[in-house]
């Protein structure tokens, strides 16, 4: 079986982050190397290339070191992941996402979770991303991510915050997005009409 793994055009959006804690001196070479492993400390020294897989394990803990230099949290890695999905977007690399937001007056909550799982899929090697339906009326749409252990819990909340950027820019405001870890192997996002 494959390592579970990130995509680099994702996982630089941390690094970056990292970087700009160290050359701020909020953070020290010394406390980074106490917090993470040999083989994160050489990835991480290393050229992050947009097409090559990084270790989930690596992207958690560095998540952690800067959850913990923020002030730690679910609110700053919601944000983190919102950042992330501006990013990806400025980047051009998901030509999908830019289609969807040019099209946003469609406001179609089927097209967007279509368009989650797809990036989804292409930033994480693991895990199987599929649509659950709402059994009421409608008012919530949800996919989840199962067979995702590795999914680090930071992750997790980074990925709720990519989902509520896309929410905002795609459909527009008046949603409310979720996430939630019924067990440890499926994380559950959720889209609610307010």
């Amino acid at each position: 079986m494959h390592r579970p793994a990130i995509k680099g055009t994702a996982f630089v959006s941390a690094i970056s982050d990292l970087e700009e804690l160290l050359a701020s001196g909020r953070l020290t070479r010394e406390a980074l190397e106490a917090r993470l492993r040999a083989e994160d400390l050489e990835i991480i020294d290393g050229k992050i290339l947009p097409s090559s897989w990084y270790p989930i394990e690596t992207y958690g803990r560095v998540l952690d070191v800067l959850g913990d230099a923020h002030g730690g949290g679910v609110q700053y890695h919601v944000q983190r992941g919102r950042r992330a999905a501006e990013r990806l977007l400025r980047s051009g690399i998901y030509r999908q996402l830019d289609r969807a937001i040019e099209q946003r007056t469609t406001k179609d909550e089927n097209s967007l979770i279509g368009l989650m799982l797809t990036v989804g899929r292409t930033l994480y090697n693991f895990g199987d991303w599929e649509v659950v339906r709402d059994g009421g009326r409608g008012k919530t749409f949800r996919f989840e991510i199962r067979d995702a252990a590795a999914l680090p819990e930071a992750g997790r909340f980074a990925v709720q915050g990519f989902v509520e950027w896309a929410v905002e820019h795609i459909i527009g405001t008046g949603r409310r997005v979720d996430s939630r870890r019924p067990r440890p192997d499926v994380v559950v996002v959720e889209i609610t009409r307010s």
